[in-house]
């Protein structure tokens, strides 16, 4: 597990009460950036927190409890109207509406954990005084150049969870605790709930093995017949039945880890 459970976190009095996270992409990724989201509220209660994510990882940030205000990159609609030479002057109008609206807060720092071209762009957008980014050789795409604050990473090749993390030394808020909050959905809870009712499943009480990837992933899959290990080893040690899922176009993989 990345990081301790014990230790505390340390608020500054000088620590900036506007701060905009960046974490575009990828939904992993995003998931790995929310226990920095809860350093930054535990240690800064009373700030305003703000999110910019893409719109395939939205479900990850939108809603978030421990967010004051979240931004949708929409991503594939951009894409689109970049590829019709006449949308052009519609997507000029609608990236011009989306910097006005991230820059109606005016941020006092901006903490680039995207740490690319792409990122450092949206965090010059915002407005942010302080633009905090990843040292050289840590970032991509030369995105400490944009940065005003350049941040060494922990340690040698560490966690993301705590690479992610240490973004948030540099308004010297620190703490070694690594703590994932999801928003809450009452309508997935009660689908959820029908469905362990229908399976005969008790919820909480079995585990869930998503053996999936995206296609940029898919060299670093875990092969089927690991995920297949793992299983056994669940409901041998743990006397907890396993729930394989699948999503469009991974039915042949679930197929082979339940072979």
């Amino acid at each position: 597990q990345p990081g301790a459970s014990s230790a505390t976190v340390v608020r500054m009095p000088s620590a900036p009460q506007l701060v905009l996270v960046i974490r575009l992409s990828a939904i992993g990724d995003v998931v790995n950036t929310l226990p920095a989201v809860t350093l930054l509220r535990r240690a800064l209660p009373d700030a305003v927190l703000g999110f910019v994510v893409e719109d395939r990882a939205r479900d990850v940030i939108v809603g978030h409890p421990l967010l004051d205000r979240t931004y949708v990159f929409p991503r594939k609609r951009w894409r689109t109207l970049l590829r019709r030479p006449a949308s052009w002057g519609a997507l000029a109008r609608e990236v011009r509406a989306f910097v006005r609206e991230l820059r109606e807060v005016k941020w006092d720092v901006a903490l680039d954990v995207q740490s690319n071209l792409k990122g450092a762009a949206f965090a010059f957008a915002s407005g942010a005084a302080r633009r905090v980014g990843f040292a050289r050789g840590h970032d991509y795409e030369l995105n400490h150049l944009l940065s005003t604050d350049q941040v060494v990473p922990p340690a040698d090749r560490p966690h993301r969870v705590d690479k992610f993390a240490s973004l948030a030394g540099a308004i010297d808020v620190a703490g070694e605790t690594r703590e994932y909050v999801l928003p809450e959905d009452a309508a997935a809870r009660e689908r959820v709930a029908a469905w362990c009712l229908r399976e005969a499943l008790v919820p909480h009480g079995f585990v869930v093995l998503h053996p999936g990837t995206s296609d940029h992933g898919a060299e670093k899959r875990w092969p089927a017949e690991s995920f297949a290990a793992l299983a056994r080893g669940i409901a041998r040690d743990l006397h907890r039945p396993v729930v394989v899922t699948w999503g469009p176009g991974e039915e042949s993989l679930v197929d082979a880890v339940l072979a």
